[in-house]
């Protein structure tokens, strides 16, 4: 029996709501202040602790939450699953979001570390207006794709994200002599003596922390470290308006306050912290966050009810008519409480319904997942494409027996990566070597190399014999990814003595690299059930058993060199009117007859899509086409991730061809100019939106990972207005192949 305090009242009351629906959880504590007193009960011993308010009581630590999990139970705990289940495609405020972080960034990082930073200016040569937009031009140039895809133009986002370059450039100019002269941390109101400034200090942009004592994970915009003093800052480009500092941003970065507070290296606990507006006029708006044991016990009680919902899959009962009414998320709540048998939302209808309208949208084409060889079924819906909001119909019984059969599924499957996940923390070094998910006693190969973006590639020596491969995930740690300094990353190339890693940001003394599993595939797998119900009838049935795939009496011609297996496979995928599955073990010639029927499709005027679940599996099957001799082709994706002998093709290459990889970009000749040249440029040409699309959309076959279709950024949709809803999408196509599909 533990009796809480006042702190819990909140998290108590929801326990007994859910009443005996939860059962077999984990509740750790932390700083009882006493031994429990222990009484006998029906002849058994009870034992019963008293709590203070510095006691912690954290429900299954295990599962991680990110900090911005935290904004969704501030109007409505409900809206956590929610949020979980609707997509939200990108848009020009996020697009204008992450540009304008990236420049604020980088303009802190290159007055840090500046002789590193590709075009940096020496000290007094470069106003901070000059250098915010210069690292825009480059952002620009670099997001251009995704500005192409969300047919966001890019007038549009210059005059957007001018206003913010500005008020953060004369924030930074009238506090830049105090920013690397920190003045004390403060914890509760105390404060302590500022320890004598340094010369040095370093800036982390994306500081990347794990917190299973609390269940938290995030990352840091900014993070300072200088002589036992830090300082977090947090951007915030939207909300500039009305009452300062927002409630909900006031949540995030009392969350970054928490997972700095448990970190078990003192140097970490007390941070001061400064939330910056950058939409306010003239000059950036900052205001000082202050931190206390009341402030960590509200964010914990409040991850404490998400975590409820998260393990469960059940939402929280609705707050009350008056929020229900007003929430943006009604329809959408009305309609998976439907799907789910949820409670549903109570609304103050008043005898009709008084929810808001959905936010108006054009109609959007989406291409439903396939088989391993599949026709593509089109089917139009209506979306509201700047909330990401999806309009519904009521659903019939079988709707709501398969979306609750996969949401149970997925949810066992989410549950079971989480495990997973905690042998990170849960196992020694010695065991995750053994198991081959790490490789440790790393040894540098030379100085870390800046990429002269504020990023870096580290080469070591070391004894691989792990199951790691080029372009996984991992983070590198100096020898323990959750207390001490880590690091997120991609392995570039790695071999049985020598690996070559991506990363963000630099660690001191780097010893351990982890394979870090994100549930990013997991995450769009379940957004995409929703979208699944918009799919066409046909569709449906055909992967509900209803319907048999049906095929035409085609004549193929065989090719010479394959067996009858091959021919047989290449026939029958060319004579598939819906879907075919071909299987064969290693060996048995599978990505030879994958390229043949490519060949064969395109030769026919169909566009193909091609995947896999792995970026080796997309590669390798390029470069059996290249082999024999198709070089039509387009690849999505990173060119971290993507060998060497298809980059050529990478999209970002083709719309830049003279500039990506050889240093030679529009923006790097840009900031090598003399400063007068360059202060008479006033646009910096990118290129044309219908230029990405049109490379799109005039090459047959597109490919990349599982993972990468997923994404909301790559959905298959019309123009959101340019073409009054005419326009063909280049992301549509006739066939979709997924190599190595898992059935």
């Amino acid at each position: 029996e533990i009796h809480l305090t006042q702190y819990y009242r909140k998290f108590v009351g929801e326990l007994r709501e859910r009443g005996t629906g939860i059962q077999n959880l984990t509740l750790r504590l932390y700083h009882l202040p006493a031994p429990p007193l222990i009484t006998e009960y029906k002849g058994q011993p009870r034992h019963i602790y008293s709590t203070n308010s510095y006691t912690l009581a954290v429900l299954e630590p295990d599962v991680l939450l990110n900090i911005t999990d935290l904004n969704h139970a501030e109007y409505c705990s409900r809206q956590y699953l929610l949020n979980r289940l609707i997509a939200s495609p990108p848009s020009a405020a996020t697009i204008r979001g992450n540009l304008v972080h990236h420049c604020f960034k980088e303009l802190l990082k290159e007055h840090d570390r500046g002789e590193l930073m590709k075009g940096h200016a020496g000290k007094g040569q470069e106003t901070p207006l000059a250098t915010l937009h210069r690292h825009f031009e480059q952002a620009l140039e670099q997001n251009s794709i995704e500005l192409a895809l969300a047919n966001v133009p890019v007038e549009e986002i210059r005059a957007d994200v001018a206003p913010h370059l500005e008020s953060l450039a004369t924030w930074f100019q009238n506090q830049s002599s105090t920013l690397w002269n920190m003045p004390a941390t403060y914890m509760e109101g105390q404060t302590e003596e500022a320890g004598k400034p340094r010369s040095g200090n370093h800036v982390r942009a994306e500081t990347f922390l794990l917190a299973p004592e609390i269940g938290l994970r995030g990352r840091l915009d900014l993070f300072w470290q200088q002589s036992g003093q830090q300082r977090l800052l947090e951007l915030k480009t939207g909300g500039g308006q009305g009452n300062l500092p927002k409630r909900d941003h006031r949540w995030q970065v009392d969350g970054y306050h928490s997972l700095l507070t448990v970190r078990r290296n003192s140097e970490m606990k007390k941070a001061l912290a400064t939330l910056l507006y950058s939409g306010t006029p003239q000059e950036a708006q900052a205001f000082g966050i202050p931190f206390s044991i009341k402030e960590l016990q509200r964010v914990n009680e409040t991850r404490n009810i998400l975590v409820l919902s998260h393990i469960t899959g059940t939402a929280s009962a609705p707050p009350g008519p008056s929020r229900c009414t007003k929430c943006f998320l009604l329809k959408q709540c009305e309609e998976v409480s439907s799907l789910l048998t949820w409670q549903p939302p109570e609304p103050d209808t008043n005898g009709q319904l008084s929810s808001p309208p959905v936010i108006p949208g054009r109609p959007q084409r989406y291409a439903p997942t396939t088989a391993s060889i599949g026709k593509v079924i089109h089917a139009e819906h209506e979306m509201g494409i700047a909330s990401g909001a999806y309009s519904f119909s009521l659903s019939s019984e079988e709707d709501r027996v398969f979306f609750a059969r996969y949401y149970h599924l997925l949810h066992i499957e989410g549950r079971e990566g989480e495990r997973q996940q905690a042998l990170l923390w849960k196992t020694s070094v010695a065991e995750r070597i053994e198991h081959g998910t790490a490789i440790g006693e790393l040894k540098p190969v030379g100085e870390p190399q800046p990429t002269g973006q504020g990023e870096w590639e580290q080469e070591f020596f070391c004894n691989n014999t792990s199951e790691l491969r080029e372009g996984d995930e991992i983070l590198l740690s100096g020898g323990d990814p959750i207390t001490g300094e880590v690091v997120t990353g991609t392995i570039k190339h790695i071999s049985a003595e020598h690996v070559r890693v991506w990363s963000p940001e630099l660690i001191a003394h780097p010893t351990l690299i982890d394979r870090y599993d994100t549930n990013l595939v997991h995450v769009r797998t379940v957004k995409n059930l929703l979208r699944w119900l918009q799919a066409g009838v046909h569709l449906r049935e055909l992967v509900a058993g209803k319907l048999r795939p049906q095929f035409s009496k085609l004549s193929v011609a065989r090719r010479l060199d394959f067996n009858a297996e091959q021919n047989l496979a290449v026939e029958r995928a060319l004579q598939m009117q819906d879907y075919l599955l071909v299987q064969g073990p290693p060996g048995t010639g599978k990505t030879s007859v994958i390229a043949e029927i490519v060949k064969r499709l395109c030769q026919q005027g169909q566009r193909v899509m091609l995947a896999a679940f792995t970026n080796q599996a997309v590669d390798n099957m390029l470069k059996r086409l290249d082999t024999e001799g198709f070089h039509d082709y387009v690849r999505l994706g990173h060119d971290r991730s993507v060998h060497a002998d298809v980059q050529a093709r990478l999209l970002q290459r083709l719309v830049n061809p003279g500039g990506i990889g050889d240093g030679q970009t529009f923006a790097t000749a840009f900031v090598a100019l003399p400063r007068p040249q360059r202060d008479a440029i006033n646009q910096v040409p990118t290129i044309p939106i219908p230029d990405v699309r049109e490379i799109l959309h005039r090459t047959p076959v597109i490919a990349s990972t599982t993972a990468m279709w997923s994404s909301e950024k790559y959905s298959p949709q019309f123009s959101n207005g340019a073409t009054g809803g005419t326009e063909e999408s280049a992301l549509q196509f006739d066939v979709a192949i997924i190599d190595e599909a898992p059935f």
